[in-house]
């Protein structure tokens, strides 16, 4: 949200916008007023140290009000007047979403008029509407340097670093906000939001505290907070922030699907898959696709794979996952349909063709099929993309035995052996190979040391001519 909308309207001469607290108040008074002073003492913040220690140095610095730099020398009175004009063309256009002539008003305002502090924050909403957030950043800054003492402005610059991908200087200009105004629950909203992003989960949870103490009808600040309880596996608050968010906003599809989450966690799958259910029907595009494999993560718990496979083609019908096609590949050989599942890897592979785990997994497929020269091609791929996957050793050495290749499924299993020395399976298999080749010595002496390392199977002691004790 970008605060410099609603005020748009309101360009007059030698009058910066308002808050919106104090907008109504002020409605009708003389174009000639005085900007609007919006600090406040700074006060503490029970019950959250974190966050009382990182805004006390704040506090201190903003004893006494930031002086005006103008930007240029002071413009004529006609000058000026002119420029008011094309400026309220200007937020005219933007109002009716008319950016490119917007612009058009704004940039002939502010070169009649290069100090007019409200032409630039307009002209950075244009600029912001239409993603030139790098040309916004420059305008509302230079909003700052002409009026340093409006909140509004490092509030709509905030909004767009975060947007144009600066998280620490969105999260230095919301703290600037607060400095001015140590109420404003958006700020207090936007650092819980980068907390968590940052993983800083308990100074999340105390600014999204400070967000519900001035605005306690902000579904959005009791989703934040549920969701930093949740990353701190304090999953009952979780459940209340999440529960009351839906309270305020029962559509709340981002909610349901936290909430979901917190249910799956805490072992409640049916109720997850019912909270997931709900964010399905309450979310569109990307987030609907994120529910529906959520929800399918919950039938997999459930071991209902058949459900799960059907969320899943109802995401990938959404947006391309490449997560969404491994679980549905998982699950199409989890129940034994590995044509479909080969399918699946073969689309992740021509997507993504060094994916080592669509090609381990498609392996697993063919040998299920007995397509060992399928299997083995796959294996190979396995080895290449990583030397040091022994397993992948150990299933190609499997299809070179079903093939009658023992010489090569040996090569196979000693390179596995090498690599995992603990593979007892892979010991005694070789053994087996060898002693298709006729060499009894080396096959005895893999299955002794497979015996010596507790291994205890009615294959090995037939091998080794002995029986269970």
């Amino acid at each position: 949200m970008l605060y410099g909308a609603a005020a748009l309207a309101e360009i007059e001469a030698g009058e910066e916008p308002k808050p919106y607290t104090e907008r109504a108040a002020s409605k009708g008074s003389s174009a000639t007023a005085s900007p609007v002073k919006t600090k406040q003492a700074a006060t503490a913040l029970p019950g959250s140290s974190l966050l009382q220690g990182r805004l006390q140095k704040l506090s201190l610095e903003s004893k006494g009000d930031k002086v005006s730099k103008p930007v240029a020398a002071a413009a004529t009175p006609k000058d000026h007047k002119e420029a008011v004009d094309q400026a309220k063309k200007g937020a005219d256009f933007n109002k009716r979403g008319d950016f490119v002539s917007g612009l058009r008003c704004l940039n002939q305002a502010l070169v009649l008029d290069p100090n007019f502090a409200n032409a630039y924050q307009a002209r950075a909403y244009a600029y912001a509407m239409t993603n030139s957030l790098d040309l916004a950043i420059k305008d509302y800054s230079t909003t700052i340097q002409l009026d340093p003492n409006n909140w509004q402005h490092y509030m709509n610059r905030g909004m767009s670093f975060w947007q144009f991908g600066e998280l620490d200087k969105a999260l230095e200009d919301f703290q600037e906000v607060l400095k001015m105004d140590n109420k404003n629950a958006i700020a207090y909203l936007k650092l819980g939001e980068g907390a968590n992003l940052k993983s800083e989960y308990h100074m999340a949870v105390e600014c999204y505290t400070q967000a519900i103490l001035n605005d306690s009808k902000s579904p959005e600040a009791y989703l934040g907070r549920g969701l930093a309880y949740s990353q701190l596996k304090d999953f009952e608050p979780a459940l209340r922030d999440l529960t009351e968010a839906l309270r305020l906003q029962p559509t709340f599809g981002e909610a349901y699907y936290n909430r979901g989450w917190v249910k799956k966690n805490k072992g409640e799958k049916d109720a997850a898959v019912l909270d997931f259910s709900e964010a399905v029907k309450y979310s569109t595009g990307p987030p609907r696709a994120r529910a529906f494999r959520s929800r399918a993560a919950a039938h997999i718990d459930k071991g209902k794979h058949k459900a799960a496979i059907d969320d899943l083609k109802q995401s990938l019908a959404i947006e391309k996952h490449t997560k969404a096609l491994e679980d549905k590949a998982t699950c199409h050989y989890t129940i034994g349909e590995y044509k479909d599942a080969i399918a699946d890897n073969s689309e992740i592979i021509a997507s993504h063709p060094r994916h080592v785990k669509a090609f381990y997994n498609r392996g697993l497929c063919h040998v299920q099929l007995q397509d060992f020269r399928a299997a083995i091609d796959d294996f190979t791929v396995v080895i290449d993309l990583d030397p040091s996957n022994s397993q992948a050793y150990c299933n190609r050495a499997v299809c070179w035995a079903q093939l009658g290749d023992f010489e090569k499924a040996i090569l196979d299993f000693t390179k596995c052996l090498e690599l995992d020395p603990s593979n007892n399976a892979a010991r005694e298999a070789r053994g087996l190979c060898y002693y298709h080749l006729g060499d009894n010595k080396m096959a005895m002496s893999d299955w002794v040391t497979v015996a010596d390392n507790g291994e205890d199977s009615c294959e090995l002691h037939t091998n080794l001519g002995t029986s269970p004790s």
